[in-house]
């Protein structure tokens, strides 16, 4: 056989070496206490780990325009530079978005923002949305990248009433292990891990489990004589996280549907309507996470065209942003971690500008502009790649 012809044998042992060695295992919360200690930065939050995705890929100075080029944009390192992206304008504009997402690591406030990319049709801002949830993808497939959730098991062995089918449940929002821990015990192992961080950010995590999660823990809790030891040992694993797209895991992309036709659930999810015949209507386990909001979490949320949204399917975006929850109708409110980016034309922007109805969801934003590609060696540069690329 001509060497130069790929077999499946190799084909199989490259796409197995790709991906992560512990992707199928299961650890235990011990295990990921000595990880997060070895390695706080695996605690990261959303809009840390998305800025030093930016950093990891390379960067460049320019002195002359005093402003850095991530080579994410200038180089495209996984495309070999098919996605490239031309124009100091263009470049400008990325490095105030990756300026608003690191400020938003150090909690300076863009962390409680949506970041609207705006500019014409063709400027660039919808491939660059795309070239950065791409790039995240296989940031998180990577050491640097790692992220993990967990799940509970052996619940039927406990609580009486749990659907055998369910004796498995993995994380509906897919949290980090750390908020297992009851917040006067999480905040002593974070402070222990901002001590050893080697980061322009510290790490932080206040958030609350989501309502099943907080069901399972109150019942195992209840069962163990409030013995957290046991009821992590015995009814948690540890599992990698990673995000992909297609499997609307960390990275969720919402488009607007037809105005008559919107609901809110779409966002924040819904019943679970095979369920309701076991627990009942009101029990958190009859819960479907299956909003936008919840399949984005722990990574970045993009809203296409997210200005032609309606009014009030926009106020959804009020607690998302400013209180980072959501809050699914006949539910508790759920804590959100993600990065949300928007993207719109300058007539809706203009338009939702001036409803004064909208002044709240306008202060929830901050606007980067993506301007055309105006100069001649620019464009040219632009043409050319589309022309290797075809």
């Amino acid at each position: 056989m001509n060497g130069d012809i790929e077999t499946l044998e190799q084909l199989s042992t490259d796409y197995k070496e790709s991906m992560p060695a512990d992707l199928r295992e299961t650890k235990s919360f011990d295990w990921y206490l000595e990880a997060v200690y070895e390695d706080p930065k695996i605690a990261r939050n959303a809009h840390q780990r998305v800025a030093d995705m930016f950093d990891y890929y390379g960067t460049t100075y320019d002195e002359t325009e005093g402003m850095v080029e991530y080579q994410l944009a200038s180089e495209d390192p996984l495309g070999d530079g098919e996605n490239t992206f031309y124009g100091k304008v263009i470049h400008q504009s990325i490095h105030e978005f990756v300026n608003k997402v690191k400020s938003g690591a150090r909690r300076l406030g863009p962390e409680r923002r949506i970041k609207l990319l705006l500019g014409p049709v063709g400027s660039g801002k919808s491939h660059f949305d795309k070239q950065v949830r791409r790039y995240f993808e296989d940031y998180t497939l990577r050491d640097e990248g790692r992220m993990y959730t967990f799940r509970w098991t052996n619940l039927c062995d406990v609580i009486q009433d749990q659907d055998p089918a369910d004796d498995v449940v993995r994380s509906p929002m897919n949290q980090d292990p750390l908020v297992l821990l009851p917040l006067e015990q999480r905040q002593r192992v974070i402070d222990d891990l901002n001590e050893n961080l080697d980061a322009p950010y510290t790490i932080q995590n206040e958030q609350a489990l989501d309502p099943e999660s907080e069901f399972y823990m109150d019942r195992l809790l209840a069962y163990y004589d409030d013995d957290l030891q046991q009821v992590l040992e015995n009814h948690v694993e540890i599992v990698r996280f990673v995000a992909d797209e297609n499997k609307r895991q960390g990275l969720e992309t919402f488009e607007p549907k037809d105005k008559k036709n919107q609901d809110e659930t779409e966002l924040t999810g819904d019943v679970n309507y095979s369920k309701i015949a076991v627990y009942g209507e009101s029990d958190p386990r009859a819960f479907d996470y299956a909003g936008a909001f919840c399949n984005a979490n722990r990574g970045i949320f993009s809203g296409e065209e997210l200005l032609k949204l309606q009014r009030e399917f926009l106020y959804d975006f009020l607690h998302a942003t400013q209180e980072q929850t959501i809050k699914p109708k006949n539910n508790p409110r759920i804590d959100i971690d993600q990065v949300i980016v928007g993207r719109t034309n300058m007539p809706e922007y203009k338009d939702k500008k001036g409803d004064e109805k909208m002044e709240a969801f306008n202060d929830r934003t901050k606007r980067i502009d993506f301007p055309y590609v105006l100069s001649y060696e620019d464009e040219a540069e632009i043409y050319r790649k589309m022309l290797r690329n075809a």
